[in-house]
């Protein structure tokens, strides 16, 4: 395949490109940055293309040249730059949305896979979605209420809109509570770091105290993430339309917390009871997403169970350290 990545150097986006060069696939990245990042060790192995969502002629001329046959949508300006910069926020993820897909539709591109988040998900506190049962959650159970996932959803609507009218194929993914070296590094932080906070401080040895320990989560490890929207890319069709990515089971936080004390005894976490350990105050909004979509369509399973997933966090960020994608001292005590 030859596959063109929006937003390609960022948190999923390396994840997704590593794992298709492992593939052997011929990957373009276009993105607004022109530093390779997470990608340094692989420079030689993918071509960047810096460019702006908004500039649909060099969108049409990149995936031309490239001759581009599956595209996945990554590009977006995420939380928190949503509350300090909505006008930017709406058309890069709205209109810079448009533009991919339509430059797909003029270039007779089969496919586009688009990353959405959990975020479109409605409200779950007092159904059988919440708190105690956490029944999964199934992808028609929308109702996004934030800036950010409202036009999340709206660019799900839109690409499916596209495929209804025989543009080209599309899936929108939703990711759940995903963790990795990546969301510690980058320096856009947010509520939904929390645990990912908490194995940081596990390796390098801070303490740290923190309450919700009785709180379920859905945690997934970014790689297979990763391998859920490759999958994407791959299967012969995509029935369901919209799939959800998750850990498979909720896990309660204390549950996690232990086992990071497992990988890390010289952790000093400090963690008391109740809910809502990310202290989100806006949309506290916990769930477990039903992932039966993705497992039958994709061929999708979770492979890094929590100590996989938190002995591989480590190994990647000691490789960011020695490639120089992560500045400053070791992160590792």
């Amino acid at each position: 395949m030859n596959v063109l990545v929006t937003g390609g150097t960022g948190i999923i986006g390396v994840n997704v490109v590593r794992q298709l060069i492992e593939r052997g696939d011929l990957v373009t990245v276009f993105d607004r940055k022109t530093d390779s990042g997470f990608l340094r060790d692989l420079v030689n192995d993918y071509a960047h293309v810096p460019g702006d969502l908004l500039d649909l002629p060099w969108l049409i001329e990149t995936i031309q040249e490239h001759r581009i046959d599956r595209i996945v949508h990554l590009g977006a300006v995420m939380a928190p730059h949503h509350a300090t910069h909505p006008h930017m926020m709406s058309k890069i993820n709205l209109e810079g949305t448009l533009n991919v897909f339509e430059a797909a539709k003029l270039c007779g591109v089969p496919r586009v896979i688009f990353g959405s988040t959990r975020g479109v998900i409605a409200r779950t506190d007092g159904t059988e979605y919440g708190h105690p049962s956490y029944k999964p959650v199934p992808a028609s159970f929308s109702g996004p209420r934030l800036p950010l996932t409202i036009l999340k959803h709206a660019a799900e609507e839109l690409g499916l809109c596209y495929a209804r009218n025989g543009f080209f194929e599309f899936c929108a993914i939703r990711f759940a509570d995903f963790y990795g070296a990546e969301r510690v590094i980058k320096p856009e932080r947010s509520q939904a770091n929390v645990f990912n906070d908490v194995i940081l401080a596990a390796c390098r040895g801070q303490s740290m105290s923190l309450a919700g320990g009785d709180q379920m989560f859905d945690p997934i490890y970014i790689r297979d993430c990763g391998a859920g929207v490759v999958a994407a890319c791959t299967v012969e069709t995509l029935p369901a339309k919209v799939y959800q990515l998750g850990g498979g089971r909720g896990v309660r936080f204390a549950d996690a917390v232990e086992t990071v004390r497992g990988i890390f005894p010289k952790a000093r976490i400090e963690l008391e009871g109740g809910f809502n350990f990310a202290r989100a105050e806006k949309d506290p909004n916990y769930c477990v997403l039903d992932i039966e979509d993705a497992r039958r369509d994709l061929g999708f399973e979770p492979t890094f169970d929590l100590a996989a997933g938190l002995k591989d966090f480590v190994a990647v960020l000691q490789r960011f350290e020695t490639t120089g994608a992560q500045p400053g001292k070791s992160a590792i005590a």
